[in-house]
């Protein structure tokens, strides 16, 4: 399945790929929580802050299918 994540910071040896979803059922009550998810990627590859990334998860690894 493919998911959308952006990068929250970026320097020369890695950057940090956030995927941002939330719940919002709670029984009862009408709350919506806000979660973040994060991977460090240890290979940087002309990530920016602030860009926005297409990818794919798989067994735990990450392939990247398009920067946005």
């Amino acid at each position: 399945m493919n998911k959308l994540g952006f990068i929250l910071k970026s320097n020369t040896y890695y950057a940090i790929l956030i995927i941002p979803y939330h719940i919002t059922h709670i029984k009862y009550k009408k709350i919506q929580i806000k979660l973040k998810k994060y991977y460090i990627l240890n290979y940087r590859q002309e990530y920016n802050k602030g860009d926005i990334i297409f990818f794919n998860l798989k067994k735990n690894k990450i392939y990247i299918i398009n920067k946005i």
